[in-house]
């Protein structure tokens, strides 16, 4: 296998840029990897961009007292202002790039 033609998606995401390439508003709603020591339970985060606008999501840091985790996203959900919605879910396949 050459290293320049298969790339795979990366295991987990950290960290990304969302671009709205579309024509209109969109909100971006991001849901973290829940964890045990967490409860289970899942985090999200909701960014609004409008045409053309970009946002980086930095790595999210979970503070557990004597040590720290950062908690991979799980899915990236897309709701345009015309009420269509694209869920992009771990490994997140066609994203190349880290």
């Amino acid at each position: 296998m050459s290293s320049y033609g298969c790339v795979r998606p990366p295991a987990y995401v950290r960290d990304c840029i969302i671009r709205n390439d579309s024509d209109g508003h969109v909100q971006i709603r991001l849901v973290y990897e829940s964890s045990p020591e967490d409860n289970n339970s899942t985090s999200h985060s909701v960014v609004h961009l409008g045409q053309g606008q970009i946002h980086r999501v930095d790595e999210k840091i979970v503070d557990h007292g004597s040590w720290t985790a950062v908690q991979p996203l799980q899915r990236i959900e897309v709701t345009r202002s015309d009420g269509q919605t694209m869920h992009l879910a771990a490994p997140f396949e066609g994203v190349n790039t880290v």
